[in-house]
Order: structure tokens, then C-alpha cells, then sequence
């Protein structure tokens, strides 16, 4: 077995699609994957910095969908996109791996300047501030398009275990 576990072109990367209940019905309804679900996040959590990219998830490292979402483990419902490795990063994009497991790749700009969240907000090289960065806008890279749709968001039962 290789040592060598870097991402491969060929290699499939999922991306959740995580809904907020208003989403699944009604005037809001976001039933299945959109170009909102490729923006990065001004506010990331309860940090109030914005996000450093936007995250894949190597589906190999998963032994099924159940176990993503377990890893993912939000109580909103979810779904699962994926595409290749090499259609994104023949846009130009770069990535960062992490995880115990090597599974978790945080999505770049073209133009990123790849620093951390410890070290500092990344931005795009050219740009003034981390708002330059294209992930902001409305999918202008065009990752709607890159990423499938395998299955649509809906509710899901996690197990008590986070694999």
C-alpha cells in the first residue's frame, strides 16, 4: 500500500448540502443543491470571521453516506454533492487537506494567499481584503456546475458515535 495519501485528480470529493428547516418547503425551499451552497461564510460560526474556504470531503475516507454525515454532524438536514478532484482544481483552484483521517480539503481561490485560521484570514493575493475573494460572490467559479447531486438534502438520523 502507497504512503503517499495525497489527493489524486481522479478522486471524488463530496460537498454537504445542509439545509435550514425553512429551506426544505414553503416560499424559501431549497430541496436540492444550488449556487448558494458554494459560497463561503462571512461569519463562520461563532467565530464572526469569515470562513477560509469553502470544504470537501474525500469520499473514500468514508465507508458510506451515513458515516459523512456522523462526521458532519449537524442536526439540519442534509445532502451530498460530489465531483472530481481535477475539475476543480483545473479551474485553478487550490486546497489545504486536514482531519484525523486526511479527509476534510478546504477549497481555495485561484488567487488565495492560503494562510490558516491561527495565522490569519486568507485573501486573494490581489486583493485589498479577505471580501475580494470570488467564493463571496454568487459562484461566479462556476462550482454549481462541477458538483452532482447524489443525494437531495433531507433529514437524517446521526449516530450517537461521531465517526
Amino acid at each position: 500500500m502507497a504512503q503517499n495519501d495525497e489527493p489524486e485528480a481522479d478522486e471524488i470529493v463530496i460537498r454537504g448540502l445542509l439545509r435550514l428547516p425553512d429551506e426544505m418547503s414553503g416560499p424559501f425551499a431549497r430541496p436540492h443543491k444550488d449556487k448558494r451552497d458554494f459560497l463561503r461564510r462571512e461569519k463562520y460560526l461563532s467565530t464572526g470571521k469569515p470562513e477560509n474556504g469553502i470544504s470537501v470531503f474525500r469520499k473514500r475516507k468514508f465507508e458510506s453516506r451515513q458515516t459523512f454525515y456522523n462526521r458532519i454532524a449537524s442536526k439540519k438536514p442534509m445532502g451530498i454533492a460530489e465531483c472530481k478532484l481535477g475539475n476543480l482544481t483545473d479551474k485553478g483552484l487550490k486546497y489545504t487537506v486536514s482531519g484525523d483521517k486526511q479527509e476534510h480539503l478546504s477549497l481555495r481561490c485561484p488567487d488565495c494567499n492560503m494562510l490558516e485560521r491561527e495565522q490569519g484570514i486568507c485573501k486573494p493575493q490581489t486583493g485589498k481584503t479577505f471580501n475580494d475573494c470570488p467564493f463571496f460572490g454568487r459562484d461566479p467559479l462556476g462550482l454549481d456546475g462541477l458538483f452532482e447531486e447524489v443525494e437531495a438534502p433531507a433529514p437524517r438520523t446521526l449516530s450517537k458515535k461521531r465517526q
